[in-house]
């Protein structure tokens, strides 16, 4: 979405993939991924909790 508004130089993720949305980086991102995907994430766990804590991009 920061390409859309043109906020972001690129649609792609900076490990390799084409689009860097919610679902790859909680699902499939190599450098990012969050244990449990995104179901973990809806649960809104302590560890998801952490994890987004922890991003090294801005969402």
């Amino acid at each position: 979405m920061l390409h859309k508004w043109g906020l972001g130089p690129t649609p792609g993720c900076d490990c390799g993939y084409e689009k860097q949305t919610a679902i790859h980086i909680a699902d499939d991102c190599n450098t990012r991924r969050l244990q449990g995907g995104m179901k973990e994430l809806h649960r809104a766990t302590i560890g998801a909790v952490q994890w987004l804590n922890s991003l090294d991009i801005q969402i």
